[in-house]
């Protein structure tokens, strides 16, 4: 049985066409990119605050510096008031100045306390000296 041409025209516009692959809107667009962009930053964040070294040292010789630091303070001199007192005031009570001595620092107790601990090792005897060549 043919179909008359009116016909054909009715149901070629009735039939349900394919439907197309919808393509992403601009807002669609923006927002992956946005969460794209947020991720790679949070991830950026992540790895530099893993990796963030405050600068603090945390060594043995650092802590004992510092704690020297500390002994030679005197909080019990206001800052404002006299303030070389306060920064020195410790070390002036724990080290007497020697009368022969112009000057006395920390390097010269080093070097006091270094001396000390060479004269011990060139007089300890030697029990498995090396053979001189």
């Amino acid at each position: 049985m043919g179909r008359s041409e009116s016909q054909m025209d009715i149901t070629d516009i009735n039939a349900p066409k394919p439907k197309k692959k919808q393509r992403w809107t601009p807002l669609e667009i923006s927002l992956s990119v946005l969460v794209l962009l947020l991720t790679i930053i949070a991830v950026t964040m992540i790895a530099l605050y893993a990796t963030y070294d405050d600068g603090i040292c945390k060594s043995s010789d650092c802590i004992k510096s510092a704690a020297r630091l500390i002994q030679n303070m005197d909080a019990s001199v206001e800052p404002c008031t006299d303030f070389f007192k306060y920064a020195c005031g410790g070390w002036l009570k724990r080290n007497v100045i020697p009368e022969t001595s112009s000057r006395y620092s920390n390097f010269d107790i080093l070097r006091d306390e270094l001396e000390v601990i060479l004269k011990d090792v060139l007089q300890e005897p030697k029990t498995e000296d090396i053979v001189a060549v």
